[in-house]
């Protein structure tokens, strides 16, 4: 009888385990909203500017970010990205920092023109609970300043974005 207790538990504990990795699952194929907002620095070195071997001219340049978003709290962000201004467009990969040191990977596409056109980032994995992470966001900056310094160019504004994850 007390064998029978206790394969009858197993039993429950799997069927249990069993559902609990279901909604798991379910979730994971459901988007749901993301926002984000926060304040970026772009630090480009104009004399890093180079001609790609297709001929375009290419200014390569950093982004640093920190803000709070939705499922990451508190974050901190890096973008290494390329102004290809022979094609219009930036292009990068970059990394959502999460509170809890989780990471959230992504690229980024923007056309050049016209200015302050909104940025489309899209989420490809990482690590923790974005691992398989798929979804994407549009960026919108405001309060936008530029400072040159000799041959830094310089650029900080706020951002907000908006879109959805699935995780």
């Amino acid at each position: 009888m007390i064998v029978f207790h206790k394969i009858t538990h197993l039993i429950m504990l799997a069927l249990a385990a069993s559902a609990l990795l279901s909604a798991r699952s379910v979730k994971a194929d459901q988007a749901v909203p993301f926002k984000a907002h926060g304040h970026f620095t772009i630090t480009a070195n104009l004399q890093d500017a180079f001609v790609a071997a297709n001929g375009d001219r290419i200014q390569p340049a950093l982004v640093q970010e920190t803000g709070e978003a939705t499922y990451l709290g508190r974050y901190s962000l890096t973008i290494h990205v390329e102004v290809d201004f022979t094609a219009g467009f930036v292009t990068g990969e970059g990394t959502y920092t999460a509170a809890n040191g989780d990471t959230l990977n992504f690229t980024l596409v923007q056309p050049i023109e016209p200015p302050n056109s909104p940025a489309v980032l899209t989420f490809h994995g990482g690590t923790g609970r974005f691992a398989h992470a798929a979804g994407s966001e549009t960026a919108y900056s405001s309060n936008t300043t530029t400072v040159q310094q000799g041959s830094l160019l310089i650029i900080s504004a706020d951002i907000t974005t908006v879109g959805t994850i699935g995780f």
